[in-house]
């Protein structure tokens, strides 16, 4: 350890009181399903964002490969 403490942020706070209850394994997943459908939905806006700036279709993507 090297003794540096590292802060948490109001989000792992937040995570961390939302999991003092301790959930059950079926919550958890249920959980792990919200946050990664969360993070596709963030992840698919930036790419459609991406594909209008760079005025992308699936021709001109065959036309690259």
């Amino acid at each position: 350890m090297t003794g540096n403490a590292t802060k948490l942020n109001p989000t792992q706070l937040y995570l961390l009181k939302l999991f003092s209850c301790n959930p059950s394994e079926e919550t958890m997943n249920d959980l792990k399903d919200i946050l990664t459908n969360y993070y596709a939905k963030i992840v698919e806006k930036e790419a459609d964002k991406v594909w209008e700036r760079l005025d992308l279709n699936p021709e001109k993507l065959d036309e690259i490969l």
